[in-house]
């Protein structure tokens, strides 16, 4: 298995795209969530904490990102160039299962209430 011992050209592009849109994209998350707690009052800021860890979409999408990190780490270390950024890669799976999910079930939930309504 070739593809595994070494980086080939188009994996090494996309762990090297990856990790820029992580590190810049992580960046400015961190700006902005700064940016926007020195505006909240202390209160304020016990109710955004709250709604983040009790936002169910928000902690799947956590979890998803860190498992697809962690995995990416883990046990892809060479096939897009280094462990951070197969790290990214893994990162960038999770956050694009978590909205496949996301879409699904929202299909799902639209599709359960159109039949609910054909029964009423």
């Amino acid at each position: 298995m070739a593809l595994f011992r070494r980086p080939q050209p188009m994996a090494r592009t996309i762990g090297a795209a990856t990790t820029l849109f992580g590190v810049l994209g992580t960046t400015a998350m961190g700006v902005a969530t700064v940016n926007k707690f020195q505006t909240l009052d202390q209160a304020g800021i016990v109710d955004r904490s709250y709604r983040l860890a009790h936002n169910w979409g928000q902690v799947k999408w956590d979890a998803l990102s860190v498992a697809g990190f962690s995995f990416g780490f883990l046990f892809g270390p060479t096939s897009f160039g280094g462990r951070l950024r197969t790290g990214f890669v893994g990162m960038a799976i999770g956050t694009f299962a978590w909205a496949a999910q996301n879409a699904i079930s929202k299909t799902h939930k639209t599709d359960v209430e159109a039949l609910k309504n054909m029964v009423q």
